[in-house]
């Protein structure tokens, strides 16, 4: 079981299936830090849903496309969210995700979230 992740006791996940749910269960926490294992796992199952969405969309009709747009906004916070907690695992503030605003600040963004931890730091324990 994943520590960092408190609903998991609730809706009794395991594994993989706690790192993917967990930022959706933790929407709008912006405290604390995320494992690239929680990260990773819910960006691809980002991706993968906003490309099979997108296909859909373009090969059929309007309501898909409307589908997409509202996924896409249901899914910015939890995505905001996880990535902030990501940043705090490696030390630092969120106030880095400014850097998507610049020329390669998201290349700069990539490395720090590929970045392990260095143990516990002010944002909290280690994930494990």
């Amino acid at each position: 079981m994943y520590p960092w992740c408190p609903q998991h006791q609730i809706l009794q996940f395991d594994g993989v299936s706690d790192a993917v749910f967990c930022p959706f269960l933790k929407y709008a926490d912006f405290a604390g830090r995320a494992a690239r294992l929680e990260y990773w796992t819910f960006q691809a199952l980002n991706f993968g849903i906003r490309v099979i969405l997108f296909i859909l969309a373009w090969q059929s009709s309007w309501w898909l496309l409307l589908l997409l747009l509202l996924y896409g906004v249901a899914a910015f916070l939890p995505s905001w969210a996880v990535s902030v907690r990501r940043l705090h695992d490696t030390g630092r503030s969120g106030w880095w995700l400014l850097l998507h605003a610049i020329p390669f600040g998201s290349l700069v963004l990539f490395v720090f979230y590929v970045m392990g931890s260095d143990g516990d730091n002010e944002y909290g324990p280690e994930p494990r």
